[in-house]
This record gives structure tokens, sequence and C-alpha cells, in this order.
């Protein structure tokens, strides 16, 4: 995927240097917040459901307690309540990293930066 994004961008090597950790951050960011919707069908590795952050944390969490069908409602509104304050802070990660790379890129880098959908 980042080779792709560097051809894309149609950046040197030096520029690349600058704008790839800004890209990383990004993709990083963004598959924290959209990753767990997909982890239970995509994965059989029992590495890979394995929590890697705050929110597959706080979502392993809400799959255990939504499964046992005598959990206190008070518990399941409180444990959804943390999984959606922990996306928000995901969230404004991520746009504070999309502010951040879109300040080094052209109008055209930006444009296919939104395409290959890194950027809003």
């Amino acid at each position: 995927m980042l080779d792709q994004v560097k051809e894309t961008l149609g950046v040197s090597d030096e520029d690349w240097k600058v704008l790839q950790p800004k890209v990383e951050a990004v993709q990083k960011l963004a598959a924290q917040i959209y990753r767990p919707f997909m982890r239970g069908r995509r994965s059989r590795n029992s590495d890979d459901n394995q929590p890697k952050n705050e929110i597959d944390t706080k979502m392993q969490e809400l799959k255990t307690l939504a499964e046992n069908k005598e959990a206190d409602p008070k518990e399941l509104k409180a444990k959804m309540e943390e999984v959606r304050v922990a996306r928000e802070k995901i969230k404004l990660d991520l746009k504070k990293a999309q502010d951040e790379l879109r300040e080094l890129l052209t109008q055209h880098q930006e444009a296919q930066m939104i395409l290959l959908g890194l950027l809003e």
C-alpha cells in the first residue's frame, strides 16, 4: 500500500522520507477505528484476535459482555459508552494526523489521497 501511495503522489525518495511517517500514522489510526468491524469475519489466526489498542480491548470486553444473555443492561450501556469514547479519541487523533499530512501535500496530491481513502 505504501508503494502505491508513493507512486500515486509522484514524489521523490527524499520527499517520501518526510511523507511516509505521516501516511503510516494516518493508516494506523484509521485501522484502529475500522478494523474491529471486520476482525471476526476475516481472521482465523488467534494472534490476530488479541487486542492491539484501546478500541480492540473495549470491543472485546463489549463482545464478552454482550454474549452473556444475563448481562446487566446498565453494564452493557456503560461498556458501549466506553467503546464510543475510545473511538472518538482515535477519530480526533486521526483528524490531527490527516491535517498534518494535508499540510505537506499539493492540491493534486491531496485529491489523490482522498481517492485512496486516506484523507476526507
